[in-house]
């Protein structure tokens, strides 16, 4: 399915974040963040990626559906 995607918009992507679950598991450890409380440390960073990405669209005059 993500090649599907990827594929399908590759003309308007500029790069591809991927990742496989033992990398995270030991990237979050390294730093002192147990996996099961990565909700907890994610959502500060998707609110500012939410944010973000509502005022690039609304600057360009784009709708975001969900």
């Amino acid at each position: 399915m993500e090649t599907q995607l990827v594929n399908r918009y590759a003309s308007n992507m500029h790069g591809v974040l991927s990742c496989y679950a033992d990398g995270m598991t030991s990237f979050l450890y390294s730093r002192g963040i147990r996996i099961f409380d990565y909700a907890k440390f994610a959502e500060p960073l998707r609110e500012r990626i939410r944010e973000h990405t509502a005022e690039v669209c609304a600057v360009a005059g784009l709708d975001i559906e969900h």
